[in-house]
């Protein structure tokens, strides 16, 4: 069994209890793209991947899981705004969740490039006011030298290792500090409807800055039940959620996810729902229609 880029308790909110016959919870896994057949699993048994972590798995059990654990168990059985003293606590377990899945691997890896290009032209930038000094010629040169092997070893490193280092919070205060200060709502799913969860489980607008006002990230946190963050008043914030806006948030989990989908429930409109997405990329991808995936 690998290493759980959707923690077990995270999971266990949208499965169905173990029984005497199976051991584990079970839950419904659909893929994109596919033929859109759910697979009855266990949690032990999805959302998991062999050496995700290496070392880091403990650590993120430990500071990011367990703490979190209790205060999602309490959320789960509410509605309504969410205490500010779980503000932090859970502003570290929901920036973790965006960076521990494949998901964000994948968009840390494709980043790295673009971020020392952007760090070496910022010291390149130092450096020539350096160089304005006549006596400082020599000195700019060897920090220049150092800077140079620096960036050499840090592109030249595995990726794996450097996104393992910068998967815990403490890398992020900023963005921690601005989750904190948002307003934090759990929100209830209308009777007969389900939440999804995908493997980004966090939904958000990439194209919104978390300091816009339009800025919301949404999580759910069990089956029925959804947690938001954004600059909107508690007051105006619905405890619970008519069903296009279930039906939308859905849409959304199954078009940002990057391969799998998880439900309580099977049902056929996801089914149908993940097949709609699969026409969708099958068009945006001419290879992969070609290949008749």
């Amino acid at each position: 069994m690998g290493d759980h880029y959707l923690p077990r308790h995270l999971l266990n909110g949208f499965a169905k209890p173990a029984t005497q016959s199976r051991r584990s919870a079970a839950i419904f896994r659909y893929e994109v793209p596919s033929a859109g057949a759910g697979k009855n699993l266990t949690v032990a048994t999805v959302a998991n991947e062999t050496g995700m972590y290496g070392d880091m798995e403990p650590v993120l059990q430990s500071e990011i899981e367990q703490p979190t654990n209790p205060v999602i168990e309490r959320l789960r059985r509410q509605v309504g705004p969410v205490p500010t003293a779980d503000y932090s606590v859970l502003a570290r377990y929901v920036l973790t969740a965006i960076r521990r899945v494949p998901d964000g691997r994948a968009r840390s890896a494709a980043s790295l490039p673009g971020v020392a290009a952007s760090l070496r032209q910022s010291y390149a930038e130092q450096l020539d006011q350096l160089r304005q000094f006549p006596d400082r010629v020599e000195e700019a040169k060897e920090i220049e030298k150092k800077l140079d092997a620096a960036f050499k070893k840090i592109l030249a490193e595995p990726f794996q290792w450097l996104w393992t280092k910068t998967l815990l919070p403490e890398n992020f205060e900023r963005t921690i500090r601005a989750l904190s200060a948002m307003t934090w709502f759990v929100h209830a799913a209308p009777a007969g409807k389900q939440f999804l969860i995908g493997d980004v489980p966090v939904i958000l607008d990439r194209s919104v800055g978390l300091k816009e006002k339009e800025a919301m990230w949404l999580m759910p946190i069990s089956s029925d039940r959804l947690l938001s963050v954004s600059y909107q008043r508690a007051a105006a914030l619905r405890s619970t959620l008519p069903a296009p806006t279930v039906r939308s948030f859905n849409a959304n989990t199954i078009v940002q996810a990057s391969r799998f989908i998880f439900a309580r429930d099977a049902e056929a409109w996801i089914t149908r729902a993940i097949q709609e997405e699969t026409q969708r990329r099958n068009a945006a991808d001419p290879a992969r229609k070609a290949e008749g995936l």
